[in-house]
């Protein structure tokens, strides 16, 4: 097969090249190079697949694709290269005919993947999910057909596909997602009780000033703790109450 270039993005004086492809300036390079402007580089051992998506936030490289592994590890489409060694952003994204990523956008410390899938880190994501540095999470109910582009604009996040619904309703092609609206919620998988504390991991706005309460009854809520979300979410870890049975949830500073 001939070779083809599916993605560039700039980084200071680099150029981070994806495809499909197995050499650059002649010498091997799998699906990905380095362009410093004179001489081309690899990454590793690169994907064993192919790239379709790049983009760089500080000195972090995210790459996204159609590939199962990354730097010789297990990487399900989604990695992310540090300058010297590649990472799997969790289990990546799976599901269907061929689960890849076609896009790659960044807001604050979330990443949004757009492409063609139905799960993400294992758990339910109908083509478009976030990664917050721990944990895939889906944007509702997603898309009904293929994301192929992502863009932020202020604190709206447009995404641009082949599809006709978006959070169930219909629109097509084009939809947008308030991401300064995001909620709060607690990382699917996350929460658990252990050693006689409550843990789990709350995402949602940097920054937004939350408490977390507790209940019995789901009608009297005490208050256990406040903090600033940082980036990343918040890791609780805080005493689990009395009884066998306690509720938990988060709600923004009045």
């Amino acid at each position: 097969s001939h070779p083809v270039v599916y993605a560039l993005e700039a980084a200071g004086d680099d150029l981070y090249v994806g495809g499909s492809f197995t050499e650059a300036g002649g010498s091997p390079a799998n699906a990905i190079a380095r362009w410093d402007g004179s001489h081309w580089w690899t990454l590793g051992s690169g994907v064993h697949g192919a790239v379709a998506a790049l983009k760089v936030s500080g000195d972090r490289l995210y790459v996204g694709g159609l590939f199962g592994e990354a730097g010789g590890s297990a990487a399900g489409g989604a990695a992310m290269w540090n300058g010297t060694a590649w990472s799997s952003l969790g289990s990546g994204v799976s599901g269907g005919d061929y689960p890849l990523i076609y896009s790659l956008e960044k807001y604050g410390h979330d990443l949004f993947a757009g492409g063609s899938f139905t799960h993400a880190g294992g758990s339910p994501a109908a083509n478009i999910a976030c990664w917050d540095g721990s944990v895939w999470t889906a944007l509702g109910s997603g898309t009904d057909q293929t994301v192929h582009a992502l863009s932020v604009l202020g604190t709206d996040l447009y995404v641009g596909g082949a599809f006709n619904v978006a959070g169930g309703k219909v629109s097509t092609y084009l939809a947008g997602v308030q991401l300064g609206q995001l909620p709060l919620a607690f990382a699917p998988e996350s929460p658990a009780v252990s050693g006689g504390l409550f843990q789990a991991l709350l995402t949602g706005p940097e920054g937004e000033t939350t408490i977390v309460e507790r209940s019995v009854t789901y009608t009297n809520w005490t208050p256990i703790v406040t903090n600033t979300l940082p980036a990343g979410g918040w890791r609780l870890s805080v005493p689990s109450g009395p009884g066998d049975r306690q509720i938990y949830r988060a709600r923004r500073e009045p």
